[in-house]
């Protein structure tokens, strides 16, 4: 599975997307048929990518999880929460 998340954090999607976020270098695009996010290159101001909002959840979902998973099965295991009294 981590070979899988490793795949998706790797993709030149991802990362435009990631980098464009990051960097808040994008911009909402509202057109007929729905929502689109546009990643622009912070550095040259060119257009990099644009997904739809749609995609952009997805994006937002897989990097959610895999941190969510992360922090479930690595951190909270070496750094246990006492509880009781």
């Amino acid at each position: 599975m981590l070979t899988q998340a490793r795949d998706v954090f790797n993709s030149e999607l991802f990362r435009l997307v990631r980098n464009g976020v990051g960097h808040w270098s994008f911009f909402w695009d509202e057109q007929k048929d729905g929502l689109y996010l546009n990643m622009i290159d912070w550095k040259t101001g060119k257009s990099t990518i644009e997904i739809s909002i749609i995609d952009g959840e997805a994006l937002h979902l897989v990097a959610f999880s895999v941190i969510e998973v992360f922090d479930h099965e690595l951190f909270s295991h070496a750094n246990p929460i006492h509880k009781g009294g």
